[in-house]
This record gives structure tokens, C-alpha cells and sequence, in this order.
């Protein structure tokens, strides 16, 4: 167990993430059913349950270090994966959240949306950091390409 990873921020938001997402998903669980809001509460259902899972698989592998035991090959680029991953997931939390929030008629869903926005919010500061460390993987990517051509080339 990775005890670095598990103080950190990353690993921080990711708890708050799935709690946040666990909670929007049991709000529209017990919502009184609701003949406008139907398919939207479906789209939404499966929104925050899909983000909880996923979110859970993720911060799993990294607290168990499993992203580096499993999968050794160095064909999987992390940094790309996290931020393709929560670029859609708050694309996805975005559109869920928007149509449900226009279209709720109760309480009960209205409390939903804000926790979706809640999550929302936790992903996208989860997704600045993603941004981040895909830049910065992707500079040390070039610096190394760069230092491997000049070394084969004979330029020092």
C-alpha cells in the first residue's frame, strides 16, 4: 500500500469523489418517481454510478500500487489515461447534471443535482491536476526523445 499516495491530495479528492457520487446516486434512487424526468434520471443513474465505480477501480490501483504491477508495460501512458478519463467523466456530470437540473420536480432530485454539481466540481479540480501532470509527463517525454537523438546522433 502506497502510504505517499494515500495522504495526498489525488487520493483525497478521489474519496470525495465517490462519496459525493454515491450520494447523488442514492438521492435519485429514492426520488418519487417523476413522468418528465424519467429518462434524464436514468441518463444520471448511470452517470454517478459508472463515475463511482470507475473512480473506486482507479483510486484502488493507485493506492495499491497495482498500475505499476500489473501493467508493466510501458505502452499504457498514465498520464494520458487519467486525463482522457476525467475529461469525459465531467463532460458526462456536466450534461447530466444541466438536463436534470432543468427538468426536477421534487426536492428529493433538486438535492441530487447539487451533489452531481458537487462531484462535478470534484472532478474537474481532479481533472486540473490530470491536465498538469499530462504536460508534464509530455515535456519530460520530449526531453528524453531529445537527449536519446542527441546521444545517437553524437551531440552531447
Amino acid at each position: 500500500m502506497d502510504r505517499a499516495y494515500y495522504r495526498g491530495i489525488p487520493a483525497v479528492t478521489k474519496a470525495f469523489e465517490a462519496i459525493l457520487s454515491l450520494i447523488a446516486f442514492i438521492l435519485i434512487m429514492v426520488a418519487p418517481s417523476c413522468v418528465k424526468t424519467s429518462i434524464t434520471a436514468g441518463y444520471f443513474k448511470f452517470v454517478t454510478i459508472t463515475a463511482f465505480i470507475l473512480v473506486c477501480i482507479v483510486w484502488l490501483l493507485f493506492l495499491c500500487k497495482l498500475q505499476r504491477r500489473i501493467f508493466r508495460c510501458t505502452c499504457i501512458n498514465w498520464p494520458f489515461l487519467m486525463f482522457a478519463f476525467y475529461g469525459i467523466i465531467c463532460v458526462f456530470y456536466f450534461f447530466g447534471d444541466l438536463i436534470l437540473a432543468v427538468q426536477a420536480c421534487n426536492g428529493v432530485e433538486k438535492a441530487s443535482v447539487a451533489f452531481g454539481f458537487l462531484a462535478l466540481f470534484a472532478f474537474l479540480f481532479d481533472f486540473g491536476f490530470s491536465v498538469r501532470d499530462y504536460i508534464m509527463a509530455r515535456r519530460g517525454l520530449n526531453k528524453a526523445i531529445r537527449e536519446t537523438t542527441n546521444v545517437a546522433e553524437g551531440k552531447y
